[in-house]
């Protein structure tokens, strides 16, 4: 019992003392004035949440957003006239003061409204505002409409065709062409588009000597081939990729070599016609330039023709790293050796043995031609001017007939142009 009472006492001690310590501190003007801030903010947020004066606000510079797909005037064929969109308004709202504290720009949404527009014409296009907080009022908008002119649509398709200006590198040509898209597509006020005749790009070659792969923009333009202005048109495609193959190319003219097989050179007289007369040859540019101005056939021989003319048919001749640009590979050439005639020169056996040489020698012979008279037929287009001492003959041993004769190489010594009609043989002694 004694103990219980010890406890007793004990505890009204420190309640005394700490309802002293709280006494102290209601005294203290500091502690009134915590208390007096803590009760003004509860009263400033009960007026805000309870009482929520109605307030109003401004917003500048809201952008007009343009939703033209799937509307009036969309589905009915029409454009509108614009060449800016950049739209902007200025709208006033009103509200509780709770929502407009929180709210801004982007909780606003402008929009112009297309509803009524189903026919081309003049219109003044409403602005219409939403905000997303259903409890704040748009009370005006500035401008309210925007005037646009709506007009009918129309598309055409064109074949794309490509210009060049300047020139590719001499000798240079491009050798295949392909054209991506080969045509556009252009869409716009009907009245422009019925105007539109041709599209067009420009591909500068500028002395090129290498394959062009280049993107180029599309141009319009009317049937008096002024150009059309792209302000209200659209293309399904604003360029056109225009790859080149280049390759280095010559046109040379063709010819034949003249020979005379039995002897001479009628190269002077013979003339020569090419049927194709020209071929042009592709590869690269030191092996074309290294082939000259002509191309020779190969050798085209007279010494069968009398002095008529002739024609054969003779193939286009394989040159490594050269490729000929051409349908047919065989040439009709015909040559007439202009103006010829043709004589018989007589020689005695003095005369052979005074104006033949002999080949291969051996050291030490002496041949002798033992033939009495050999009648050599000779053309020329300056006949009378060739004789005998116009000719140098070698009997060649090593050209035997099977009448043990040896064969007589002719050729001219003088200059004159001759040619020597068929092969000639004598018989030769040798000591």
């Amino acid at each position: 019992q004694g103990k219980e009472k010890q406890e007793e006492k004990q505890m009204k001690e420190f309640l005394s003392s700490v309802s002293a310590k709280i006494k102290a501190l209601i005294s203290r003007n500091g502690f009134l004035k915590i208390i007096s801030v803590i009760l003004a903010i509860f009263a400033w947020f009960a007026i805000i949440y309870y009482a929520n004066p109605t307030n109003s606000a401004e917003f500048r510079n809201i952008p007009i957003k343009i939703h033209y797909e799937g509307s009036v005037p969309g589905n009915n064929g029409l454009m509108m006239l614009l060449t800016d969109t950049n739209f902007t308004c200025d709208i006033s709202v009103e509200g509780g003061r709770t929502a407009l504290l929180v709210l801004n720009s982007n909780d606003i949404s402008a929009t112009l409204n297309f509803d009524s527009i189903a026919s081309a014409g003049i219109y003044e296009v409403p602005v219409n505002v939403s905000v997303l907080n259903s409890d704040i009022t748009c009370t005006s908008v500035s401008p309210s409409s925007i005037k646009i002119e709506f007009v009918k649509t129309s598309t055409k398709t064109l074949d794309v065709d490509v210009k060049y200006e300047n020139t590719l590198a001499d000798g240079y040509e491009f050798v295949e062409e392909v054209v991506t898209p080969k045509k556009v597509s252009v869409t716009g006020p009907a009245e422009i588009v019925s105007t539109i005749a041709k599209a067009t790009t420009t591909v500068d070659l500028a002395l090129s000597n290498t394959d062009i792969n280049t993107q180029t923009p599309v141009s319009l333009f009317d049937k008096s081939g002024n150009p059309v202005e792209m302000k209200y048109l659209t293309l399904d495609v604003n360029e056109i990729q225009t790859k080149l193959k280049i390759a280095y190319r010559r046109t040379l003219p063709l010819t034949v070599d003249i020979v005379n097989i039995s002897g001479g050179d009628e190269s002077s007289y013979a003339n020569i016609n090419c049927d194709p007369p020209t071929v042009t040859v592709q590869g690269d540019e030191e092996t074309l330039d290294a082939l000259g101005d002509r191309l020779s056939l190969g050798q085209f021989d007279v010494s069968e023709m009398g002095t008529e003319s002739r024609t054969i048919e003779m193939i286009l001749p394989t040159i490594d790293g050269v490729t000929f640009v051409s349908e047919t590979t065989s040439v009709a050439v015909t040559v007439q050796l202009v103006g010829s005639h043709t004589k018989t020169l007589t020689l005695t056996a003095s005369e052979m043995n005074d104006l033949f040489t002999f080949s291969p020698l051996t050291v030490g012979s002496s041949p002798t031609v033992t033939t009495q008279r050999l009648d050599i037929r000779v053309r020329s287009n300056k006949i009378n001017d060739i004789n005998a001492n116009s000719l140098t003959y070698t009997v060649n041993f090593n050209d035997k007939n099977d009448r043990g004769q040896y064969r007589v190489n002719i050729t001219n010594k003088s200059g004159v142009p001759v040619g020597i009609i068929g092969k000639y043989y004598v018989s030769v002694r040798t000591k």
